[in-house]
């Protein structure tokens, strides 16, 4: 494996540690979430939104950041992601 693969995966690890988010479900949706070109940056910066996300709202981590990654894959940005959630938690 490449030296930038060993570190993204590391990145993912880590970032799956920092946010409590299972790792599993982490290295599911940055898959996905690379799959729709967006840098491991955004992707980092928006589980961690997930993650503020589920401490205002009704849903878990794990479920915001799987949700997330599908909504990707769907073509939605995370700014829409965001806002639905929002809305459907009230």
């Amino acid at each position: 494996m490449s030296r930038t693969a060993d570190a993204q995966i590391e990145r993912v690890e880590r970032l799956a540690r920092e946010t409590g988010v299972d790792e599993d479900i982490v290295f599911n949706a940055y898959f996905s979430c690379m799959a729709c070109d967006e840098s491991i940056e955004d992707f980092d910066k928006h589980v961690r939104r997930c993650v503020e996300l589920a401490s205002q709202t009704k849903y878990t981590a794990d479920y915001l950041v799987q949700t997330y990654a599908e909504n990707m894959v769907d073509g939605n940005d995370f700014e829409h992601f965001e806002e639905v959630t929002k809305e459907e938690d009230w």
